[in-house]
């Protein structure tokens, strides 16, 4: 279950983050709102960073994640969890992939995640995942021989570029006082994202003097479940497909 988890997980990080698909209705604080697509877009625009992401320990689950980015479109994410680490390797619309046990087995194969998928995951992460599970479980075996030849599942994404979002999917923002982290002020931006049918997805984020995001908090009845920290903007990170996923 774990291992499914994990998967699922990665593909929520590197293709979701925060930002939202066009068309969300925004309620709220109208200049708030385009501070924090601002803060996404000087995002986009550095060279390179990384995010260094926790789970609460109060989370159903232990996990720690680490994804490094150099832009336009090459993303590296790592899972750790007590069993396994999964990884995640993104050069355009190439990707490979790979879920190993702590006995440096390689894992089965995760299934296919699409964009509206990912809507989903956006909302609800853990939900989402929960429910995946067996949608994973359906497809796990199609590409394990291969797998456990090379230790990479190689895959070309689907093109996600210009997706609405539904017209019932509506994000609430406020700003927040402003606050201190690591001995810096930033600014602080609440936004609650709804869709009727689904519960509400919480989330905290923290924005600095640069106009770069700091800090990005998923949060459940109030206290961060899982914390993400942005920093290393403009590192020299080298980020390529393992030869098996080459073409």
């Amino acid at each position: 279950m774990h291992r499914m988890l994990a998967a699922v997980l990665v593909l929520w990080v590197a293709a979701a983050a925060w930002g939202a698909p066009a068309g969300v209705a925004v309620r709220g604080d109208a200049q708030a709102w385009e501070e924090v697509g601002a803060a996404q877009a000087r995002l986009e625009a550095v060279r390179s960073y990384r995010i260094r992401a926790a789970v609460a320990p109060e989370a159903p689950i232990r996990m720690t994640m680490l994804t490094e980015v150099v832009n336009p479109d090459r993303r590296r994410v790592v899972v750790e969890l007590p069993e396994y680490t999964a990884e995640a390797i993104i050069v355009g619309r190439q990707m490979a992939s790979r879920q190993v046990s702590r006995t440096g087995q390689p894992a089965f194969p995760h299934s296919s995640v699409g964009p509206g998928d990912l809507l989903g995951a956006f909302l609800d992460p853990i939900g989402f995942a929960t429910g995946f599970l067996v949608q994973a479980a359906m497809n796990a075996m199609t590409q394990a021989v291969a797998q456990r030849l090379t230790g990479w599942r190689c895959e070309t994404l689907e093109a996600g570029g210009g997706a609405q979002a539904p017209p019932e999917l509506e994000v609430e923002v406020a700003r927040l006082p402003q606050a201190s982290l690591g001995g810096a002020p930033v600014r602080v931006y609440r936004m609650v994202w709804r869709m009727p049918g689904q519960p509400a997805s919480e989330q905290r984020l923290s924005v600095g003097a640069d106009g770069l995001p700091r800090r990005l908090e998923w949060l459940q009845d109030g206290k961060p479940m899982m914390t993400e920290d942005y920093g290393d903007f403009g590192a020299p990170i080298q980020i390529e497909l393992p030869p098996p996923c080459r073409q």
